[in-house]
C-alpha cells in the first residue's frame, strides 16, 4: 500500500505539473479507448449468467475495442485515412461508432450460444 501510494502521490505531481492543454491531449485518447469498454463491461456484467458467456464477454469486448480504435487514432493523429475510416463506421460522429458493431456481435453470439448450449455442470 505504501508503495502504491508513493507512486500515485509522484504520478500526480508529474502530472499536475503540465499544462492543462497538454493533460486534456493525453487524457482524450485514452477515455476514448476506455470508456466503450467500460461501457460494455458493465452492461454485459447487468445481464443474466445464461447470457454472459466467457465466449460473449471475449467477442463484444474485442469488437468494442477494435471499432473503438479508429476514434482513438483520429484524436492522436490526423490523417485522412482515419476520417475515411470513421466515416464507414455508423454513428460515428457522435464517437459512437463502437456501438452498432458491439450490438451485433452480441446478437451474433446469443445466436450462437442457443444453437451450441453449454454443458450443465
Amino acid at each position: 500500500y505504501v508503495v502504491a501510494a508513493i507512486i500515485s502521490c509522484v504520478l500526480g505531481i508529474l502530472i499536475g505539473s503540465f499544462e492543462v492543454g497538454v493533460i486534456i491531449d493525453v487524457a482524450v485518447p485514452a477515455l476514448l479507448l476506455i470508456y466503450p469498454i467500460s461501457i460494455v463491461l458493465i452492461l454485459l456484467t447487468v445481464l443474466p449468467e445464461r447470457l454472459a458467456t466467457t465466449l460473449m464477454f471475449r467477442a463484444v469486448v474485442f469488437v468494442t475495442l477494435l471499432c473503438s480504435l479508429p476514434e482513438v487514432l483520429g484524436a492522436i493523429f490526423s490523417a485522412e485515412w482515419i476520417l475515411r475510416l470513421m466515416a464507414t463506421l455508423p454513428l460515428s460522429a457522435y464517437s459512437l461508432g463502437w456501438v452498432l458493431p458491439a450490438f451485433f456481435t452480441f446478437f451474433v453470439i446469443l445466436i450462437y450460444n442457443s444453437l451450441n448450449p453449454r454443458d450443465e455442470e
